[in-house]
């Protein structure tokens, strides 16, 4: 999805009532450039504000079909799992726990709709390294004897990662180091 001439941009739909899956609950209000708060039938217009390039009645109908699949109504990816078991619209629940589906309305809910892509979201370095580990000197020579892997090298990932990839990179540029270390020392 593009927003406003970003790519990669993911929106996630919350029910404003509910809590997020966040280190940290958002504040009342919109946040511009991160999250909104609306009402379904607002979402056309947060689309052509935002430069969305998605069709909202799509978005729409993809978030009744989810709800439905979390109420037992119908079959939805992933509905079920640990993060997807609660409906974005808001819904009655019965006395044994259970979705009161007469009671679904997703026109009145308010949703929280958070703007999600990729991003700096740390630096680990500053260090410069050759690629088989040596850590180089303002000049661009090898610092003798001074060797670095992980994260501290900046990352070979670029401005960001996927959650998981740092023990990784650990793993192969540790062993790339230690060859370095070895093969100098010969």
């Amino acid at each position: 999805m593009e927003v406003n001439g970003t790519k990669g941009v993911f929106l996630e739909f919350y029910n404003k009532e509910q809590m997020m899956p966040a280190p940290m609950q958002l504040a009342e209000g919109d946040y511009e450039g991160r999250y909104y708060r609306r009402t379904i039938g607002e979402l056309p217009e947060l689309f052509e504000q935002l430069g969305v390039t998605a069709d909202p009645e799509t978005v729409i109908e993809t978030i009744r079909a989810y709800d439905m699949a979390v109420m037992g109504q119908g079959e939805y990816p992933d509905v079920g799992k640990a993060i997807a078991s609660r409906t974005v619209g808001n819904v009655e629940l019965n006395e044994d726990g259970t979705y009161n589906v007469e009671s679904y309305d997703l026109d009145n809910a308010l949703l929280t709709i958070r703007l999600m892509a990729p991003s700096t979201h740390h630096t680990m370095g500053g260090i410069v390294v050759d690629t088989d580990r040596h850590v180089l000197d303002e000049s661009g020579k090898a610092i003798p004897g001074l060797y670095a892997a992980g994260e501290v090298t900046g990352g070979i990932h670029g401005g960001n990662r996927l959650g998981g990839n740092a023990i990784v990179e650990i793993f192969v540029s540790g062993r790339t180091a230690a060859k370095a270390v070895s093969a100098d020392n010969k």
